[in-house]
C-alpha cells in the first residue's frame, strides 16, 4: 500500500511577537498601539491617523520587560513585546459597524480604533470575520476585535 506524501503543509501562526526597543521614560501599557521613529531608530505610542503609517504592532507587555547592557552604559536597550500578527482586541472609539476586512485606524488615543478616515496608508489593522456578511455595531468603548496589519517594512521575518 503506497503512503500518502503530505503536500500541502499549512503554517498556523495566531500571532507573532517582536522585542522592540523603546525610550525607557515613556510609560507604555499592554494593549498601547505603537509607531517605530526610524530617526530614534525606537518604537513609540502611536499618536494619530498620520502616524499610522509607522504602526508596528500592539504592546504585549508594560515596559521595559528586557535589557540589553548594563543600565548605565551606552548598550542599554530597553525593550517590550509586540504583537505584529495577530487578532487583538481594541476599544471602539465611535459608534459604527465593522465588516470583515473593514479598515480600522488609531482614535483618540493609542487604545482606541474608529473606522472614520481610515485608509491603506494609516490602517492599523482590519475587522475580524466572524463579524460575518451583518456586521457588528460597537457603541464607544465596546471591545472590537481587529487583525493587526504591520507594513512588511516593519515585520520581522524569520
Amino acid at each position: 500500500m503506497a503512503s500518502r506524501e503530505k503536500r500541502n503543509a499549512v503554517k498556523i501562526e495566531g500571532w507573532r511577537v517582536s522585542r522592540c526597543p523603546i525610550d525607557q521614560t515613556e510609560t507604555i501599557l499592554q494593549g498601547d498601539m505603537m509607531a517605530w521613529v526610524d530617526a530614534l531608530k525606537l518604537a513609540t505610542k502611536l499618536t494619530s491617523a498620520a502616524s499610522g503609517a509607522q504602526f508596528c504592532g500592539v504592546s504585549d507587555t508594560t515596559n521595559p520587560v528586557e535589557t540589553v547592557g548594563s543600565l548605565t552604559s551606552d548598550t542599554a536597550s530597553p525593550r517590550i513585546n509586540l504583537v505584529q500578527q495577530g487578532l487583538v482586541e481594541m476599544i471602539a472609539g465611535e459608534i459604527m459597524t465593522v465588516y470583515p476586512f473593514d479598515l480600522l485606524t488609531i482614535g483618540a488615543d493609542s487604545q482606541t480604533v474608529v473606522k472614520t478616515g481610515a485608509n491603506s496608508t494609516n490602517k492599523v489593522g482590519v475587522g475580524d470575520l466572524a463579524y460575518g456578511s451583518g456586521g457588528k455595531t460597537f457603541a464607544v468603548g465596546d471591545l472590537v476585535k481587529m487583525w493587526v496589519t504591520v507594513k512588511d517594512l516593519y515585520r520581522v521575518f524569520v
